[in-house]
């Protein structure tokens, strides 16, 4: 007997997953001394259009805030210290978009810095 060919296939479309929503969240940081103790300032703009809820931890403390859109906000932590060593802000923002809860986090940079 003959037997009759049997046709297999499988075709894979190039299906790519759309990038999640993201926030238009602008954050920064400086550093300055104070009374002879090394300040870092994390300044975070919100661009997008919904207001945004930031959550600040640093080696030094930790703030929560609201940034409406179009605004900008500036937080100090103080180190009690006069010099610092290289170190980062984590900073997590989170907002409603369309119904959408959409959260997103960033690590920044704070760079060494002494007073003397």
């Amino acid at each position: 007997g003959t037997a009759d060919p049997v046709l297999s296939w499988i075709a894979v479309a190039d299906v790519t997953a759309p990038a999640p929503p993201t926030l238009a969240v602008t954050v920064s940081t400086t550093t300055r001394c104070l009374a002879g103790k090394i300040l870092v300032t994390v300044t975070t703009g919100n661009d997008d259009t919904v207001p945004v809820r930031t959550e600040m931890t640093t080696p030094w403390g930790s703030k929560i805030l609201t940034i409406q859109p179009g605004k900008r906000s500036s937080i100090a932590f103080s180190t009690r210290a006069p010099s610092i060593e290289d170190a980062s802000v984590t900073v997590v923002s989170s907002g409603d978009r369309d119904g959408e809860q959409i959260r997103q986090s960033e690590e920044i940079a704070v760079s060494a810095a002494s007073c003397g």
